[in-house]
């Protein structure tokens, strides 16, 4: 989109297992300032780990989230 700011996204297909949920699906923007790295995100799961993959998303529900990173040279 820009030098310092980026579009990114993530998906995790259901493939076997727990029959639960559904896929999850999230999409988000983040900008380096710095280093300083902010992303704002949008996601059909509470969860961003391995464990929370496994269990399933939420086919009804979406979640804003908000990450901020710092990078120590």
């Amino acid at each position: 989109m820009r030098p310092t700011v980026y579009l990114v996204g993530e998906f995790v297909p259901r493939v076997g297992g727990f029959d639960g949920g559904a896929n999850h699906v999230s999409v988000g923007v983040e900008t380096v300032a710095g280093g300083h790295s902010f992303q704002l995100n949008i996601s059909n799961s509470l969860g961003s780990t391995p464990l929370h993959h496994a269990q399933g998303a939420n086919e009804e529900d979406w979640y804003v989230g908000f990450n901020i990173a710092r990078k120590f040279c």
